[in-house]
């Protein structure tokens, strides 16, 4: 029983008549007990008629047996405090001698202190009913009529109450949490202990209790499977599950599984309907998370194979050192169905390999029937076979596990290979498949899961991956060594190219697009770390979560300085006359960068949580359950769209100048490259997300995914080329700086060769004047024509 000491500091002080004072302080212990976490109340119903000045018994019982406290009951008519004195036969409950003053009903409160004067209340009726309109009257429920709902104490050992419902003059017994207070004794026991506030370790006080709980289940004086110790149960399990300790024994583990076993032993009508009313607080599919935790912390005294039985679960796995070659692992549970990883993978050169499986049978049937809709024929759905986990430990990865099953009922034919997802609590088959001769009574199922970049569409397996992780790998070294460059580059030539506000906001926007794909890389490569360092059924939720939001935020941010770059560009060239400061336009731009894909993000994020945020195989939006990948794919789209817009009325306005809307040869300079950038950009980013669509139309044809990884894995590439390299300014620049000769060609570094112009480039030249009719003025830092051979040589 878990106490809070409090440590209180008493001075006695001594006054002498010079007014010296002389102090002596003492220390003492107070031991302060904690409030219990429930108090149950039960309306009392009685029979109008002689009641008045009689007294009756009101109960107030609490979850926790415990002398640090005081009980109180507070009534409308009465103002004072009435204290309650302990229920001998049962010391969880305190009775009140009520004084009852007239028949018009009342409420009262009943109040729980402690030495600190913190309380806890709960809210209790008295009312009256005629005799005429009674249905029920018979113990222990007391008088009511139809409809009427009566809570009683449960039994003395026990904690919790008992509700029924007055229905066709009978009391029927509707509810029923009634919880051994051994067992809660326990609870608070494993809790402490889990907050080491016991005098032992948690190696030797949590197998302890792993005994102490198995001793109480198997000595037949007490029903585990009731509804309220079920819950109990389960809760204690998953306290040892979730424990700190690093690693149990054999015999703990097969006190843990003979717990386990226990709760599906006996699955008859009774039990199954509290199964039923388990799985209102997740019962099955905590129990089952249980198992899965506690079997990682099994560690073998050696290595090799091991096996741990009882009648309902078996559990099976292997222990090698990283030195030996990692074999194939395959298990039998029951005799016909199996477990087999072929592709097995050691991240780590040190530590132990350790792979579980465990073979449940019937508790599959005691999971909720629900199913996502990536199954096909869902109708008239049910579990038709055992239930097989697989775990390993960190640094192990798997491509494929293939499992094979004994069909429960052979006349079932149409086949779902499943598995349980723990976050939305649905059976899905994401990834798995059956495979190719499953006939008869057996089904095989192979599972996968994606770690390229494919999976920021796709939703739907496809068969080889291989190909698809080579470029995504080495697209995405490219990617960000150039993305890397291309800062590295803008430093360097900064206040060089910066010069006029145009050419400012165009260079702002190049260094926030680089950022924000360089960061999007990286917690991409986050997300597929966090992947493949947990197998299929095994996820890391908040580390995935976390990745997934990054890799949205700044890919939705790339989009949106993107999409600044588009409306700067609209901006002076419609509104040659409108002039805005330097601040204002930075401010504008961040909103914009920043501002607008934060929002939808979290937004996103706000209303997809908890169960339908991401993929269940992937650290990316969501697309089959909850569409949260919308929220991507739509501003992306819009963006793109509004980007050929502007281009199209920039080329409008190009073909069709107006009088006096010239800017100063430096812009003009600087706008072609914007142009540049947005004209080639847009349609890249255009044409690679487009087949990031065909993903999700055609999500099993691997041409859509090869195309797609290739074109986003390289988009650090482009982007350099397109956005850095092939700046005039940026390229003369650095050849002041003495590096051209590294990022340029021998053609690239002369700038006297004047190669024949386009139609474009000289559509371009006539809104800018080219032939040296200027009408604004030049920066002073190049001369015109030097200026006009940069913009020509970008444009050829």
């Amino acid at each position: 029983m878990k106490h809070h000491l409090i440590m209180c500091s008493y001075t006695c002080e001594y006054v002498y008549g010079d007014g010296l004072v002389k102090s002596i302080p003492d220390l003492k212990d107070i031991t302060v007990y904690p409030l219990p976490e429930n108090i149950f109340t039960y309306d009392t119903i009685l029979m109008k008629g002689n009641n008045s000045g009689n007294t009756i018994n009101l109960t107030c019982c609490v979850d926790k047996e415990n002398n640090g406290y005081s009980v109180f009951l507070n009534t409308s008519a009465h103002p004072y405090l009435i204290e309650g004195h302990q229920d001998p036969a049962n010391k969880l409950c305190y009775i009140f001698n009520y004084h009852v003053e007239n028949e018009l009903g009342e409420t009262a409160t009943c109040i729980v202190k402690n030495q600190l004067n913190r309380s806890l209340t709960s809210v209790l009726k008295i009312s009256y009913i005629d005799e005429n309109r009674v249905k029920c009257n018979s113990p222990p429920y007391g008088v009511g009529e139809e409809g009427t709902i009566s809570t009683i104490t449960c039994a003395p050992d026990e904690a919790g109450n008992i509700i029924a419902i007055c229905r066709n003059n009978t009391w029927t017994k509707i509810k029923e949490k009634c919880k051994n207070k051994n067992l809660i004794m326990l609870l608070d026991n494993v809790k402490n202990i889990n907050n080491n506030n016991t005098p032992e370790p948690i190696d030797i006080a949590l197998p302890k209790a792993v005994e102490e709980l198995v001793n109480f289940s198997v000595d037949g004086t007490t029903n585990i499977i009731s509804p309220g110790n079920l819950e109990t149960t389960i809760e204690i399990l998953e306290q040892f599950a979730n424990s700190q300790i690093s690693s149990v024994n054999s015999s703990t583990m097969k006190n843990f599984l003979t717990i386990a076993d226990l709760l599906l032993e006996d699955t008859n009508h009774t039990n199954q309907a509290n199964w039923t009313e388990a799985n209102s607080y997740d019962g099955s599919s905590r129990l089952l998370q249980s198992l899965e935790n506690f079997a990682k912390k099994y560690k073998p005294q050696k290595y090799g194979s091991y096996n741990i039985s009882t009648n309902n679960i078996e559990l099976q796995g292997v222990m090698l050192n990283t030195s030996n070659e990692i074999p194939t692992f395959e298990k039998t549970f029951f005799q016909n169905n199996t477990v087999r990883i072929s592709k097995i993978r050691s991240n780590s050169v040190n530590g132990d390999i350790l792979i579980v499986s465990i073979g449940i049978k019937k508790l599959a049937s005691l999971l909720p029937l629900n199913i996502s809709n990536d199954a096909k024929n869902t109708n008239n759905f049910s579990v038709n076979g055992i239930l097989i986990s697989t775990t390993v430990n960190e640094g192990i990865t798997i491509e494929s596990i293939s499992n094979s099953f004994q069909k429960n009922n052979a006349t079932l034919n149409d086949v779902n290979c499943v598995f349980w997802n723990f976050t939305n609590l649905v059976w899905k088959s994401d990834d798995c498949l059956p495979e190719q001769g499953s006939t008869g009574d057996i089904i095989n199922c192979t599972c996968k899961h994606l770690t390229s970049f494919s999976i920021l569409m796709s939703y739907k397996p496809i068969g080889d991956i291989m190909v698809l992780n080579w470029i995504t790998y080495i697209g995405l070294g490219v990617s960000i060594g150039s993305l890397l460059l291309c800062i590295f580059i803008e430093k360097l030539v900064w206040k060089v190219v910066t010069k006029n506000k145009t050419s400012y906001i165009r260079h702002v926007s190049i260094v926030n697009i680089a950022i924000s794909l360089l960061i999007a890389d990286i917690w991409f490569i986050i997300g597929i770390a966090i992947q493949d360092g947990k197998n299929i059924v095994d996820r890391n939720d908040a580390a995935c979560n976390t990745a997934t939001f990054f890799i949205h935020f700044f890919y939705l941010a790339l989009f949106f300085w993107m999409f600044v770059l588009g409306l700067f560009l609209f901006y002076r060239l419609i509104l040659v006359f409108h002039d805005i400061s330097r601040t204002a336009m930075v401010i504008i731009a961040f909103s914009l960068g920043y501002g607008s894909p934060f929002i939808i993000a979290i937004i996103t994020i706000a209303v997809t949580l908890p169960h339908r945020y991401k993929q269940t195989d992937a650290c990316w939006l969501n697309w089959h359950d909850s569409k949260a990948l919308l929220a991507f794919v739509i501003p992306a789209l819009v963006i793109i769209a509004a980007n050929f817009i502007f281009l199209l009325v920039v080329v409008i306005k190009i073909m069709r100048p107006a009088v006096g809307e010239r800017p100063r040869q430096d812009e003009k300079n600087t706008m072609v490259q914007i142009i540049r950038s947005v004209a080639i950009l847009t349609p890249l980013l255009g044409i690679t997300w487009a087949f990031g669509v065909a993903t999700i139309v055609g999500g099993d044809q691997l041409a859509f995914h090869v195309i797609f990884t290739i074109l986003n894995a390289f988009q650090g590439l482009f982007i350099l080329i397109f956005a850095t390299l092939l700046d005039s300014k940026v390229r003369q620049a650095l050849k002041q700086k003495r590096l051209l000769s590294m990022l340029t060609t021998k053609s690239t570094k002369t700038t006297t060769s004047q190669p024949s112009s386009g139609p474009l480039s000289r559509a371009v030249d006539n809104v800018f004047n080219r032939k040296g009719q200027s009408h604004g003025v030049s920066d002073g830092i190049h001369s015109s024509s030097n200026v006009s051979s940069r913009a020509y040589s970008v444009l050829s």
